[in-house]
């Protein structure tokens, strides 16, 4: 079932703001991505009736921003991250995420384009086969991805 989060003017506003302070090129660009990320993955959970009151995310440390490809998502009981892709054939998973502990509890992954992003769905880090990577990245298969609709209930029941 496809799920779309519609980007708008407020949450571009709110990655801009996040990634402007940056000098290189490639870290404000990854920066607003994650930023971008994180503000539509708190819309949605939102917009599931999961209640958004009590969200921190470490992405708001500029530190973090600069040296990790990181776009969390802090709930009280469960640590998200959001993987923006551009490709569905190319899910990715930051090895930096591992070497470093930064290892969310689940992993949601968006499609990317300009007007809205399409929910694909959300995997465990488990799920990862550590062999299929590249230099920077783990990959996963789009078939590993649970579906969409059961995302609330896994936010719900998860003892973190």
């Amino acid at each position: 079932m496809e799920q779309l989060i519609y980007v708008e003017q407020n949450d571009k506003d709110v990655a801009v703001k996040l990634s402007q302070c940056f000098t290189l090129e490639n870290v404000k660009k990854r920066t607003y991505i994650n930023a971008l990320a994180s503000e539509l993955a708190m819309k949605y959970i939102a917009q599931e009736g999961i209640s958004v009151s009590d969200i921190h995310n470490l992405h708001d440390i500029r530190v973090l921003r600069e040296e990790f490809d990181i776009a969390d998502v802090m709930l009280p009981n469960i640590y998200i991250d959001v993987r923006m892709i551009y490709d569905e054939n190319l899910i990715f998973v930051p090895k930096s995420h591992f070497d470093y502990n930064l290892v969310p509890n689940v992993y949601l992954v968006f499609k990317y384009n300009q007007s809205h992003v399409e929910f694909l769905g959300f995997f465990k880090p488990e799920l990862i086969n550590k062999n299929n990577k590249n230099e920077d990245y783990y990959f996963i298969e789009k078939e590993k991805l649970s579906d969409p609709s059961g995302l609330k209930s896994f936010i719900e029941n998860f003892k973190g």
